[in-house]
Formats: structure tokens, C-alpha cells, sequence
């Protein structure tokens, strides 16, 4: 139970970072219709989709970047395919191009590889330097991308004030998550066959009972895709010798002492 009850934390922690990448630097500011609420439930689901890539990243014994970026794939199109179901096309963007935007080209780029695993890794080392110069590339991103809600129909705009009050929030929430997922132990993360199952079920049944219907025929495309990345990464796992990502995490990690 200890175990389990320590997942869920890790989960809720790793979820955030994705949280945090995924909507509050994506939407850049406050939206109409923002509500403490709407953004407490997103940030429990993009925890529970964390949980399912940390099971697959440990499962897989995941370990090189270009793994990483497998699992997150897996995450991107979890979802933006089986419950945003915006992978399927959007207007203004038909199928096959929202295969990478947003499942891809966001959510697996900067929410897990660059925001989660990149800037986790560089921590871990104490490498400083990099991580100022990524975070300053970010902080530039993000109020270059901000820009662009202006040119929505109609225009969204924000005072700098609120854009700064928002940032400084939500980034404060973005340290102690990074503080906290060397704390929880990330090396000793392990996922039982009863977690495994009851986090894959609702996401079954979400895709039988939701996505199918919601979508017809070519929701195929999106098993396709998943089973692509199974065989990719069980033969990744196969050949891994080493730890995965997480088994890299030591006691020795100076940010938990």
C-alpha cells in the first residue's frame, strides 16, 4: 500500500510538469471560462495519463532519448487521440497532420521530453548553466506563442500583469514539482500488474465506449499506432541491460540530499 500510495504521489507530481507544459504554457494565461476547478480536474488528468507513461517507461526499461520520445508519443496520443480526440483532425487542421499537432509536436516534444525528461536529467546533474539557457529559450517561447492568442477570432488578449502573476504561480507550482519528484524516490518507482490494470481499463473503455462511436472508422488508425509502439519499445526492453530512465535516479542525486 505504501508503495502504491507513493506512485500516486509521483504520478500527481510527474503530472503537473505535463499539466503545467501541456495547458498553463499552451493557453499561455487565464482563458474565459478558467475556473480553479476546471484546472484542478485537468491537472488529475493529465496525472492519470502520467501514470500510465511512468508504467510504460518502467515497464519498458526506457532509458535513451529517442525511448523517451516513444513514451512520449505514447502520452501525446493518449490524450489528444483516445480522449481530446483532436488527433482525428480539428478545423482548420485535417487528418493525418494532427498525428503530431498538438499529440506530438507539444505534448510529447515539450511536455515530457523537453520539460520533463530533458530539464529532470540536467537537474539531476546539477548542470546549471543548461538548464538557465533552456529555461530562458522557454520563458522566450512562451511569451513569443502568447502573442499569438490575438490573432484568434475573436482576439484573446491579457494585460502583462496577470500574464506575469500567472506565470510566476504556476512556475512557483513547477519548482516544487521538480523539488518533489527527487524526493519521492523516482528510482524505486514500480508498478504492479493490478496498477497496470486498472489504470489500461478505463482507458480501453474510454476509446470502446467514447472515441469509437465519436469518431467510426478511423479511430483504427490510433491501435495502429499504439501497437507500433509496443513492438518499438518491447524490443527496446529486450536489449536494455541498463536501468531505465527512472532506475538512473540515485540516493547519491544531490538534489535530494
Amino acid at each position: 500500500m505504501k508503495n502504491i500510495l507513493r506512485n500516486i504521489a509521483f504520478a500527481l507530481v510527474t503530472g503537473y510538469i505535463f499539466f503545467y507544459f501541456g495547458e498553463r504554457v499552451f493557453w499561455s494565461f487565464p482563458h474565459p471560462g478558467d475556473t480553479l476547478i476546471s484546472n484542478v480536474l485537468a491537472w488529475f488528468f493529465y496525472s492519470f495519463a502520467a501514470y500510465a507513461t511512468l508504467i510504460i517507461i518502467e515497464y519498458f526499461k526506457i532509458r535513451t532519448w529517442w525511448s523517451v520520445f516513444l513514451a512520449a508519443a505514447f502520452f501525446g496520443w493518449l490524450t489528444e487521440g483516445v480522449v481530446a480526440m483532436t488527433f482525428f483532425g480539428v478545423e482548420g487542421l485535417p487528418f493525418p497532420i494532427t498525428v503530431s499537432w498538438t499529440g506530438l509536436a507539444w505534448h510529447a516534444l515539450i511536455d515530457v521530453f523537453i520539460g520533463w525528461y530533458l530539464l529532470l536529467t540536467l537537474l539531476s546533474k546539477n548542470q546549471y548553466v543548461k538548464i538557465a539557457l533552456i529555461s530562458i529559450a522557454l520563458g522566450l517561447f512562451w511569451g513569443v506563442w502568447s502573442l499569438a492568442w490575438a490573432l484568434e477570432t475573436p482576439p484573446i488578449g491579457i494585460t502583462p500583469d496577470i500574464f506575469f502573476l500567472h506565470g510566476l504561480l504556476t512556475t512557483f507550482f513547477l519548482g516544487a514539482s521538480y523539488y518533489l519528484f527527487f524526493r519521492l524516490r523516482p528510482a524505486e518507482f514500480k508498478s504492479s500488474r493490478w496498477e497496470r490494470i486498472i489504470i489500461a481499463l478505463p482507458i480501453l473503455a474510454f476509446f470502446v465506449f467514447v472515441t469509437i462511436p465519436a469518431i467510426g472508422l478511423l479511430s483504427i488508425a490510433l491501435p495502429i499506432l499504439f501497437g507500433g509502439l509496443y513492438l518499438a519499445l518491447k524490443k527496446n526492453k529486450v536489449r536494455e541491460l541498463d536501468p531505465g530512465f527512472l532506475g538512473s535516479f540515485s540516493e547519491s542525486t544531490k538534489l535530494r540530499s
